[in-house]
């Protein structure tokens, strides 16, 4: 396995939760959600990415950079998603594309799956 996207998308991981925490201390998300949205934004990251890993060994026909691609829209839902309070429906548009990206990878994965993203 390439380990160019894998330390691609560690680093996406950080700078969004830095990002987040930048822009979260200088308003009031900061105040209210600090806890749980950070929480959240590294264990939604973090999941993926290691389902992701995992499978990667999995097939010899894997593409490294899928799990950069899933990596970064996810960090890029979470971003928005705390900063923004998207609605419902919105957010589910957008983890439905991010668990499509992740299911085109990933084949091998039973469609109930998908409903966990």
């Amino acid at each position: 396995m390439n380990l160019i996207p894998v330390l691609i998308a560690l680093l996406v991981i950080m700078v969004t939760t830095l990002i987040w925490i930048f822009i979260a201390r200088r308003s009031e998300i900061y105040v209210h959600r600090k806890e749980r949205s950070v929480r959240k934004v590294i264990t939604g990251m973090g999941v993926i990415f290691t389902v992701a890993t995992i499978l990667s060994y999995w097939q010899k026909d894997f593409s490294d950079y899928t799990v950069l691609i899933a990596v970064s829209l996810l960090a890029v839902v979470s971003l928005l998603d705390d900063i923004m309070d998207l609605s419902i429906g919105l957010r589910l548009f957008i983890q439905l594309i991010v668990a499509g990206v992740v299911y085109m990878a990933y084949p091998v994965l039973d469609p109930w799956w998908m409903i966990l993203l």
